[in-house]
């Protein structure tokens, strides 16, 4: 069971193979791109990732440096950010991959949040945009920067 702090959302991505915490008061439309290295989202080597999955053998949606978790695509104005997909009944694999529609690879049938106090993420939060032609604020750029942090604990 994945378990996301209290104060924060979870969030089911990509027709439930993926979760994401999202701070209380912030809706996590778009945000940076986060590490490409999917073992990090993998809840049993690492409980305290801000976000999971269960596809853990199919790479990441690739953005700017970085990836977009399952559930999220690169932003195709400026191709720097993540941005909600507006579908989260199923799976879509990324365009490189060799399927469409895949199920999910783990022995972790789906992913399963419940709200606790207990300590499982950190974020950081921006408000501004920088790139090649210079900074920026708006509210269509991306509001959240996610990262991760071991947790002090974990409930199964």
């Amino acid at each position: 069971m994945f378990c996301c702090q209290k104060g924060e959302t979870c969030m089911s991505l990509a027709g439930h193979t993926t979760a994401l915490c999202c701070p209380e008061g912030s809706s996590c439309r778009s945000f940076y791109p986060i590490s490409c290295n999917i073992s990090l989202q993998n809840v049993t080597a690492n409980p305290g990732a801000a976000v999971v999955t269960t596809e853990l053998n199919t790479p990441l949606p690739r953005c700017a440096d970085g990836c977009c978790p399952f559930g999220y695509s690169c932003d195709s104005a400026t191709a720097s950010y993540c941005v909600r997909n507006q579908d989260q009944s199923k799976f879509v694999a990324p365009a490189s991959s060799s399927s469409s529609t895949r199920r999910p690879t783990s022995t972790i049938s789906g992913v399963f949040v419940v709200t606790t106090s207990t300590a499982v993420a950190t974020r950081t939060t921006t408000t501004s945009f920088s790139s090649s032609r210079g900074s920026t604020t708006s509210s269509s750029e991306p509001t959240d920067a996610i990262t991760t942090a071991p947790a002090a604990s974990f409930e199964t």
